[in-house]
Order: C-alpha cells, then sequence, then structure tokens
C-alpha cells in the first residue's frame, strides 16, 4: 500500500512529512498530518486514488491524487481565505506519475483560464474571451504573454484574471 502523508501540491511538486496518526480498517488508511502549521487529512485505499483535505495557513484545499505517485488529478482551492472555494485545477497524468497537462479555472465558472502542457512543453491564458499563447515558460526567464500586440509578465495577467499562481 502507498501511503501519502502531508501533502502540499503546487503544479505536481508533493512534499511529504510523516503522519502524527494512522488509523488503517481493512484496505482504508486514514492519516493525520505531520505538519503543525497544517491540518491535514489524508485517506489512502490501496490501488486506487487518494484524497486529501487541509488547511495550511487559512489556504484550504481538498484533492485527488494518483496513488503510487502522489501526483494530484484534481484540486479545489479557497486561495483568498473567504471560505469560499475559488480554483479548481485538473491534471492528465500517466501511468508512471508524469504530469501531461495542468488546467487552471480561477473563480470556478467553468471557463479554464490558463493551461499548462508539459507534453508540448507550452502554456496558455484565456484573457477576454481569447486564447494566449505564454512565451519563457521554463527558460528561466519571467513568462510574458503578448496581449493586443502589448508584452504583459504572466503573473500580472493571471491576478487580472483572478489568479496569480502558476
Amino acid at each position: 500500500m502507498v501511503r501519502i502523508f502531508v501533502l502540499i501540491a503546487t503544479l505536481g511538486t508533493v512534499a511529504c512529512a510523516p503522519p502524527d496518526e494512522v488509523k488503517t480498517l481493512g484496505g482504508v488508511s486514514i492519516m493525520k498530518g505531520g505538519n503543525p502549521d497544517a491540518v491535514v487529512d489524508t485517506i489512502d485505499v490501496e490501488g486506487l486514488p487518494g484524497v486529501f483535505l487541509s488547511n495550511e495557513n487559512g489556504e484550504v484545499r481538498i484533492g485527488v491524487f494518483q496513488a503510487k505517485t502522489g501526483v494530484p488529478y484534481l484540486q479545489l482551492l479557497d486561495s483568498d481565505h473567504d471560505g469560499a472555494f475559488d480554483l479548481l485545477t485538473y491534471s492528465s497524468i500517466s501511468a508512471e506519475g508524469e504530469l501531461l497537462v495542468d488546467v487552471h479555472d480561477y473563480g470556478m465558472d467553468g471557463q479554464p483560464d490558463f493551461i499548462l502542457n508539459y507534453k508540448e512543453n507550452t502554456a496558455s491564458v484565456f484573457y477576454e474571451n481569447s486564447w494566449y499563447e505564454v512565451i519563457g515558460m521554463g527558460t528561466g526567464q519571467r513568462p510574458t504573454v503578448t496581449i493586443h500586440g502589448t508584452s504583459r509578465q504572466l503573473k500580472d495577467v493571471l491576478t487580472e484574471i483572478g489568479g496569480g499562481a502558476y
């Protein structure tokens, strides 16, 4: 059985800490996180994707992760700490746990706002009812988006549409 403990996931990065408490009943393990700054519960059923709940620094996350790798498939976040979920992220992941595509829906209005395609090494942002290609992702440069002939930093565009993280 694979056990993922404290999950802090950002675009496929997972950090683990030993659990404070593990309860196992049949093939199901429920773990209380070992990070004193976060309230994290993880439910792990052998052979099935796992589920995690966390509240770290007021940012509430609920997610589903691939059991054998811990890579998140789906996350709901309350990133502005107002008690309502405002970000949905979901990912396409290979059987080996390789991230293929990440999709972010800021405001959870059903319209994807930001897509990272790891397989094709591209990124796109949806702004004012159009898709724009992101330039400079993964190059060490600050990623930019050219909108109506003007180059803008990606982080500024994402902040404007309700995001700010990628």
